[in-house]
Protein backbone atom coordinates (compact mmCIF):
# COMPACT_ATOMS: atom_id res chain seq x y z
CA UNK A 1 0.00 0.00 0.00
CA UNK A 2 2.79 2.52 0.90
CA UNK A 3 4.54 1.30 -2.30
CA UNK A 4 1.18 2.76 -4.15
CA UNK A 5 0.92 6.01 -2.15
CA UNK A 6 4.15 6.50 -2.82
CA UNK A 7 4.17 5.94 -6.82
CA UNK A 8 1.27 7.86 -7.21
CA UNK A 9 2.53 10.96 -4.74
CA UNK A 10 5.49 11.07 -7.57
CA UNK A 11 3.21 10.56 -10.62
CA UNK A 12 1.60 14.05 -9.20
CA UNK A 13 4.81 15.63 -8.49
CA UNK A 14 5.98 14.89 -12.22
CA UNK A 15 2.64 16.37 -13.75
CA UNK A 16 3.07 19.73 -11.82
CA UNK A 17 6.97 20.13 -12.69
CA UNK A 18 5.73 19.93 -16.38
CA UNK A 19 2.52 22.12 -16.16
CA UNK A 20 4.90 24.88 -14.51
CA UNK A 21 7.14 24.34 -16.66
CA UNK A 22 4.87 24.94 -19.98
CA UNK A 23 3.47 27.75 -18.31
CA UNK A 24 6.66 29.36 -17.81
CA UNK A 25 7.58 29.31 -21.38
CA UNK A 26 4.26 30.49 -22.79
CA UNK A 27 3.98 33.35 -20.40
CA UNK A 28 7.71 34.40 -20.88
CA UNK A 29 6.85 38.02 -21.99
CA UNK A 30 4.12 38.43 -19.39
CA UNK A 31 6.69 38.07 -16.53
CA UNK A 32 9.48 40.08 -17.98
CA UNK A 33 6.95 42.96 -18.36
CA UNK A 34 6.04 42.57 -14.63
CA UNK A 35 9.32 42.90 -13.46
CA UNK A 36 11.08 44.91 -15.33
CA UNK A 37 11.79 49.13 -14.42
CA UNK A 38 10.05 51.66 -15.78
CA UNK A 39 12.91 53.88 -17.05
CA UNK A 40 12.24 57.26 -15.07
CA UNK A 41 12.67 61.24 -16.19
CA UNK A 42 16.01 61.28 -15.18
CA UNK A 43 17.20 58.50 -16.95
CA UNK A 44 17.33 59.48 -20.46
CA UNK A 45 20.13 61.91 -21.58
CA UNK A 46 18.61 64.08 -24.63
CA UNK A 47 19.94 65.92 -27.66
CA UNK A 48 18.69 68.68 -30.63
CA UNK A 49 18.97 67.17 -34.02
CA UNK A 50 18.29 69.84 -36.82
CA UNK A 51 16.04 69.10 -39.66
CA UNK A 52 16.26 72.72 -40.45
CA UNK A 53 20.76 71.96 -41.92
CA UNK A 54 19.01 68.42 -43.41
CA UNK A 55 19.46 65.53 -40.91
CA UNK A 56 16.48 64.23 -40.08
CA UNK A 57 17.99 61.02 -38.07
CA UNK A 58 19.15 60.85 -34.51
CA UNK A 59 22.83 59.62 -33.91
CA UNK A 60 24.27 56.36 -33.41
CA UNK A 61 21.99 54.21 -30.64
CA UNK A 62 19.86 57.46 -29.82
CA UNK A 63 15.88 57.24 -30.83
CA UNK A 64 13.32 60.00 -31.09
CA UNK A 65 11.28 61.28 -27.81
CA UNK A 66 10.00 64.87 -29.19
CA UNK A 67 9.67 66.57 -32.25
CA UNK A 68 9.33 70.55 -33.04
CA UNK A 69 7.80 71.89 -35.85
CA UNK A 70 7.91 74.83 -37.45
CA UNK A 71 6.91 77.66 -35.43
CA UNK A 72 4.40 80.07 -36.28
CA UNK A 73 3.27 77.72 -39.78
CA UNK A 74 -0.94 76.82 -39.19
CA UNK A 75 -0.57 73.90 -41.68
CA UNK A 76 1.80 71.31 -39.23
CA UNK A 77 3.66 69.46 -42.14
CA UNK A 78 7.64 70.37 -41.33
CA UNK A 79 9.84 69.15 -38.44
CA UNK A 80 12.69 71.75 -37.53
CA UNK A 81 14.20 69.79 -34.84
CA UNK A 82 14.02 66.43 -33.35
CA UNK A 83 14.87 65.28 -29.82
CA UNK A 84 16.65 62.15 -29.57
CA UNK A 85 16.95 60.34 -26.55
CA UNK A 86 19.20 57.28 -24.77
CA UNK A 87 17.60 55.38 -21.62
CA UNK A 88 20.44 54.86 -19.11
CA UNK A 89 19.81 52.50 -17.07
CA UNK A 90 19.68 48.44 -17.02
CA UNK A 91 21.69 47.18 -20.06
CA UNK A 92 23.61 49.38 -22.25
CA UNK A 93 21.14 50.72 -24.60
CA UNK A 94 21.44 48.75 -28.36
CA UNK A 95 19.29 48.24 -31.28
CA UNK A 96 19.39 46.02 -33.65
CA UNK A 97 17.62 45.13 -36.92
CA UNK A 98 15.93 48.31 -38.93
CA UNK A 99 12.71 48.37 -41.22
CA UNK A 100 10.53 51.16 -42.35
CA UNK A 101 6.78 51.93 -41.64
CA UNK A 102 4.33 54.67 -43.60
CA UNK A 103 3.41 57.64 -41.92
CA UNK A 104 0.59 58.28 -43.74
CA UNK A 105 -0.96 61.35 -45.98
CA UNK A 106 0.72 61.46 -49.48
CA UNK A 107 -1.07 61.36 -52.95
CA UNK A 108 -1.06 57.94 -52.74
CA UNK A 109 -3.78 58.58 -49.34
CA UNK A 110 -2.07 55.81 -47.65
CA UNK A 111 -2.29 55.10 -43.65
CA UNK A 112 0.02 55.83 -40.91
CA UNK A 113 1.91 52.78 -39.60
CA UNK A 114 2.93 51.61 -35.94
CA UNK A 115 6.42 50.38 -35.54
CA UNK A 116 7.14 46.31 -34.91
CA UNK A 117 6.61 45.34 -31.46
CA UNK A 118 9.88 46.83 -28.99
CA UNK A 119 11.07 49.03 -32.14
CA UNK A 120 10.89 52.40 -31.67
CA UNK A 121 11.35 55.27 -34.55
CA UNK A 122 15.52 56.63 -34.87
CA UNK A 123 15.34 58.73 -37.93
CA UNK A 124 12.71 59.82 -41.29
CA UNK A 125 13.02 58.71 -44.84
CA UNK A 126 14.39 60.76 -47.49
CA UNK A 127 16.92 62.18 -44.97
CA UNK A 128 16.96 65.17 -45.62
CA UNK A 129 15.76 68.90 -45.29
CA UNK A 130 12.04 68.86 -46.26
CA UNK A 131 9.00 70.90 -46.37
CA UNK A 132 5.21 69.18 -46.62
CA UNK A 133 6.82 65.94 -47.99
CA UNK A 134 4.42 63.70 -50.00
CA UNK A 135 5.95 60.47 -49.43
CA UNK A 136 7.47 60.09 -45.94
CA UNK A 137 8.92 56.50 -43.92
CA UNK A 138 9.78 56.27 -40.62
CA UNK A 139 12.80 53.92 -39.53
CA UNK A 140 11.77 51.75 -37.04
CA UNK A 141 14.71 49.75 -35.15
CA UNK A 142 14.31 47.32 -32.60
CA UNK A 143 15.50 47.42 -29.03
CA UNK A 144 18.06 44.90 -28.36
CA UNK A 145 18.26 45.92 -24.70
CA UNK A 146 14.83 46.86 -23.63
CA UNK A 147 11.60 46.51 -24.58
CA UNK A 148 8.23 48.68 -24.67
CA UNK A 149 5.04 48.35 -22.56
CA UNK A 150 2.02 48.11 -25.18
CA UNK A 151 -0.12 48.65 -22.63
CA UNK A 152 1.32 51.94 -21.40
CA UNK A 153 1.30 54.35 -24.94
CA UNK A 154 -0.31 57.98 -25.50
CA UNK A 155 -1.16 59.79 -28.41
CA UNK A 156 0.30 63.20 -28.11
CA UNK A 157 -0.86 66.17 -29.89
CA UNK A 158 0.75 69.28 -31.01
CA UNK A 159 1.06 71.79 -28.51
CA UNK A 160 2.28 75.56 -28.02
CA UNK A 161 4.58 74.45 -24.98
CA UNK A 162 6.18 75.57 -23.38
CA UNK A 163 9.17 73.16 -24.14
CA UNK A 164 10.23 71.14 -21.90
CA UNK A 165 13.46 69.11 -23.47
CA UNK A 166 16.55 69.92 -24.44
CA UNK A 167 17.16 73.41 -23.92
CA UNK A 168 17.75 75.30 -27.36
CA UNK A 169 18.62 79.24 -27.92
CA UNK A 170 15.05 79.93 -29.72
CA UNK A 171 13.15 77.34 -27.36
CA UNK A 172 10.94 79.98 -26.68
CA UNK A 173 9.75 80.89 -30.26
CA UNK A 174 8.86 77.22 -30.68
CA UNK A 175 5.07 76.68 -30.40
CA UNK A 176 4.48 73.98 -32.21
CA UNK A 177 5.94 70.82 -30.54
CA UNK A 178 5.37 67.33 -29.50
CA UNK A 179 6.61 65.85 -26.82
CA UNK A 180 6.84 62.49 -25.62
CA UNK A 181 6.15 61.84 -21.54
CA UNK A 182 9.54 61.14 -19.29
CA UNK A 183 10.78 57.33 -20.02
CA UNK A 184 8.43 57.14 -23.53
CA UNK A 185 10.00 57.03 -26.45
CA UNK A 186 7.87 57.44 -30.21
CA UNK A 187 6.65 54.46 -32.09
CA UNK A 188 4.15 56.17 -34.46
CA UNK A 189 4.13 59.35 -36.57
CA UNK A 190 0.18 60.56 -37.73
CA UNK A 191 0.09 62.28 -40.58
CA UNK A 192 -3.43 63.27 -42.94
CA UNK A 193 -4.00 64.50 -46.45
CA UNK A 194 -6.26 67.67 -45.76
CA UNK A 195 -9.37 66.91 -48.16
CA UNK A 196 -8.96 69.86 -51.36
CA UNK A 197 -5.37 70.50 -50.64
CA UNK A 198 -1.95 69.39 -50.76
CA UNK A 199 -1.47 70.35 -47.09
CA UNK A 200 -0.01 66.62 -45.24
CA UNK A 201 -0.78 67.71 -41.69
CA UNK A 202 1.23 65.63 -39.11
CA UNK A 203 -1.41 64.88 -36.10
CA UNK A 204 -0.06 63.51 -33.42
CA UNK A 205 2.64 61.26 -32.15
CA UNK A 206 2.37 57.54 -30.30
CA UNK A 207 4.50 57.20 -27.64
CA UNK A 208 4.92 54.03 -25.13
CA UNK A 209 7.01 53.70 -22.35
CA UNK A 210 10.33 51.71 -22.25
CA UNK A 211 11.54 49.18 -19.81
CA UNK A 212 14.91 48.00 -19.46
CA UNK A 213 15.71 43.98 -19.16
Amino acid sequence: MKVVVVLVLSVVVLVLSLVVVAGSQTSTRFVLLKNLAPVGPIAVERKLVSNIEGNSNCPNKWVIGGLVLKPDDPDHNTIDYFECRQPTIGNVFTLGKSTTVDTGAGTDGSESQQCPTDNIITEFSPNQRWTNPDNLEAVCQKMNSHVLDGAKCEDVVVSEGPWEGQDHADQHSWNNIMYCPPGYLAVQLVRVREEGTSNNRITSLRCCQVLSL
